[in-house]
């Protein structure tokens, strides 16, 4: 329901974020240390200027969240949603290219 909303608004840089954290992506770690501004809600910012990110079940490398894949949930939930945007197009083939690559 929430990559449906986002979808539907456009919010490409919500559904990378939220695509990243499902997979993982390395992406995120670098840009997690680029921006020490999440605070408390993410984790404590390091000297070097990268963050310690909390454990939380949401942010675990887990293969799995509450029972689900989490590549296939990306697959086969959260990219058909992104495929009804038009606007959406480069960033669903971008994803659709980095599933293929982890499969």
């Amino acid at each position: 329901a929430y990559a449906r909303v986002l979808s539907s608004a456009g919010e490409a840089g919500r559904l990378r974020a939220l695509v990243d954290l499902l997979l993982g992506s390395p992406s995120e770690e670098e840009d997690a240390g680029a921006d020490a501004s999440y605070g408390d809600e993410w984790g404590e910012a390091l000297d070097d200027g990268n963050i310690a990110v909390c454990c939380c079940w949401w942010l675990s490398l887990a293969p799995s969240t509450l029972g689900l894949d989490r590549v296939e949930t990306v697959k086969r939930v959260i990219v058909p949603e992104m495929s009804r945007n038009r606007a959406l197009q480069r960033l669903t083939n971008e994803i659709t290219l980095e599933i293929d690559a982890l499969m």
